[in-house]
């Protein structure tokens, strides 16, 4: 399916886009995460990520999210399909560093220009004379090969353990050289 983002629009996300949010998040880690090789569980992620969508995990992270878009150090864009949240986008500046810290792209959007836009609009955001850091896992092949088409390079010896379960490695975007 070769979907185009003329039909949606990257933009800020409000408070009220929360459990839409959520929702999407759910659906990626369900559809990545679980992995028996790797010893991720699917019923493990489907508990932990249930937890996201009740009433007052949706009300905080809903504040969290109001207080987010006011500050200029954070990125924090979506792209919604209909009323569906259907992509996001979470990065944030450091002094030495940023992060690209969430991007979430619904599996129907996968190999569509849609999760490029957004990093590009991340990009953008960016400051070239500064490394972007990222953490992704490590059997998510089509994940690394996406970063590495946006000019990420594996970190030598990052291996590590997310949540004590989730094999993840790190990656980075060398700042520019002038």
């Amino acid at each position: 399916m070769s979907q185009s983002t003329t039909n949606y629009e990257i933009r800020t996300p409000t408070p009220s886009d929360i459990q839409g949010i959520m929702e999407l998040w759910r659906r990626s880690w369900l559809a990545t995460y679980p992995n028996s090789s790797e010893g991720v569980a699917y019923g493990w992620i489907d508990t932990l990520t249930q937890s996201w969508l009740n009433r007052n995990e949706l009300t905080q992270r809903g504040q969290h999210l109001e207080e987010r878009i006011k500050d200029p150090q954070k990125f924090t864009r979506i792209i919604k399909g209909g009323e569906v949240v259907i992509a996001s986008l979470f990065g944030a500046k450091r002094q030495d560093m940023q992060e690209l810290q969430r991007l979430y792209v619904d599996a129907d959007f996968h190999g569509t220009d849609i999760p490029h836009s957004l990093m590009e609009e991340f990009l953008d955001w960016c400051d070239t004379e500064v490394p972007i850091e990222l953490e992704v896992a490590s059997y998510t092949g089509r994940a690394k090969s996406f970063y590495e088409k946006h000019g990420f390079t594996v970190v030598e010896n990052s291996e590590h353990l997310f949540l004590g379960k989730i094999p993840c490695i790190s990656m980075v975007r060398e700042a520019e050289r002038n």
